[in-house]
């Protein structure tokens, strides 16, 4: 009896031992898991759930675990509220590891505040990304040293109007016909009385459109227009004085009046295509090619895009950059997993599109298709993403603004732009969707901005630009 009682404590502690050992190896293997660095990556996108962003999160944290030793946490932020929330996390310490920055004054205000980390000592360590973007494009992100990474997609767009092919569908409408406001005027007008229900102009980000044809030089108060041959002119000009100001406000007021323009289009603050999942018809654009793409992605159905100005390359389009914060635990993997958007396809997808076979499908074209599925799948703003070749500058005969690349110091006339910007968000967008008469508010507003010093920014910009 005593052996046996000896026996079952031996097998007892065997047990005890076995179980001691797993537990100890899997605690071990869960500790080393989570002990791994982990890099947070900020950026506009769709309204996708926590839940949807993890699960992708997860997925690519699986590739970086294995190429880069840590893993990954997408932070997407709805691109209508993306530029003031950066701005607020950048400020107060909770800004991700890496974080996109789209508009040149942002760009500007976060070099000079030094919310961005200097790559320059990283930049050698990875030739292949250097090779990715174009070297003309890398002195957009650059004050004394490198403090971005640019996108590497050509710089050159056009202005356009881009619609739902099924509604133009019976119509007798051939859009590469349409070259003026007024003929798309016309069209505007035939799709409504075919479609009663359409709404013919929707908003996007509580816009009419970002710009049409100038080159905003940063800010979008002294600005170089367009002379009537499309050519930039080299003198600075205050855009809400400007004639083509003017004209295109008076145009949109005539078309609210007769219904062309969604009624609520300033207070819709989402993107487009969530309006022309709707009843919308097409929306004002700078019109890239990957953007059209991506929103067909989004929509599920084909675009027409409508061609309202030749190729030009300015400053709009030269502040899609990725920053990396100064507060970056792990600035050399954080780095490296840049490089590896830039480089690797199959980081690239998994960031722009999500999973395959659960956000989205590959068609026999080559083209993804999103799948709608109940619960939500994974949408950002494809336009964020590189693309993995090298861009040049442009493309074919595109109009280069003389101002391309400069970068205009506004520190000591700062006072002034702030008392500018505030009138400017007071009249703009409301001008530029017709919803106030430009007949009686842009003299008002006219007059607001050179009471706030508006012709002291101007002649501080332009001898900075002539300097340039």
């Amino acid at each position: 009896m005593k052996q046996k009682r000896i026996g079952m404590l031996g097998i007892l502690l065997v047990v005890i031992v076995i179980i001691g050992a797993v537990t100890f190896f899997l605690s071990g293997s869960r500790k080393e898991h989570e002990e791994l660095p982990q890099i947070t990556i900020m950026f506009p996108g769709s309204s996708v759930s926590e839940k949807t962003a993890a699960r992708v999160s997860e997925a690519l944290s699986e590739i970086t675990e294995q190429k880069l030793g840590c893993s990954v946490e997408l932070k997407l932020i709805n691109g209508g509220i993306y530029r003031s929330e950066m701005r607020r996390k950048v400020l107060g310490n909770e800004e991700a590891d890496a974080f996109f920055v789209w508009e040149i004054e942002d760009l500007k205000y976060i070099i000079s505040g030094g919310y961005a980390q200097a790559l320059d000592d990283y930049m050698e360590l990875y030739p292949k990304l250097e090779e990715e973007v174009a070297g003309s494009v890398w002195r957009i992100g650059t004050s004394s040293g490198i403090y971005a990474i640019p996108d590497n997609k050509d710089r050159s767009y056009f202005l356009g109007f881009v619609c739902r092919k099924k509604l133009l569908d019976g119509l007798a409408i051939e859009p590469d016909k349409i070259y003026t406001l007024d003929e798309l005027h016309d069209i505007l007008k035939a799709v409504r009385d075919a479609h009663p229900k359409a709404v013919p102009v929707v908003s996007h980000l509580g816009e009419i459109t970002e710009s049409i044809g100038e080159d905003m030089v940063g800010d979008g108060l002294a600005v170089l227009t367009r002379d009537e041959e499309g050519k930039f002119r080299d003198k600075f000009e205050n855009y809400y004085a400007s004639d083509v100001f003017y004209d295109w406000c008076k145009r949109m007021y005539g078309w609210r009046q007769e219904g062309l323009l969604d009624q609520y289009l300033t207070q819709n603050k989402g993107p487009q295509t969530e309006y022309m999942s709707m009843d919308g018809f097409g929306y004002f654009a700078r019109v890239k090619d990957y953007v059209v793409a991506n929103n067909e992605y989004l929509l599920g159905e084909e675009l027409e895009v409508i061609r309202l100005s030749n190729d030009l390359i300015d400053n709009t389009l030269n502040a899609i950059n990725w920053c990396v914060s100064p507060n970056a635990e792990y600035p050399g993997k954080t780095i490296a997993f840049l490089n590896l958007l830039f480089t690797d396809k199959e980081v690239n997808d998994l960031c722009r599109f999500g999973q395959e076979g659960i956000d989205y499908e590959r068609q026999e074209d080559g083209t993804y298709r999103m799948l709608r599925k109940e619960g939500g799948v994974y949408q950002t703003s494809g336009w964020v993403w590189p693309e993995l070749s090298s861009k040049e500058l442009g493309q074919g005969a595109a109009e280069v603004s003389p101002a391309y690349g400069f970068l205009f110091d506004a520190s000591s006339v700062q006072v002034e732009m702030d008392l500018c910007e505030v009138i400017i968000q007071k009249y703009r967008d409301p001008l530029m969707a017709g919803e106030i008469n430009p007949d009686l508010a842009i003299p008002q507003m006219r007059k607001e901005l050179e009471e706030a010093g508006v012709n002291k920014i101007i002649k501080e910009k332009q001898k900075q630009f002539d300097r340039h």
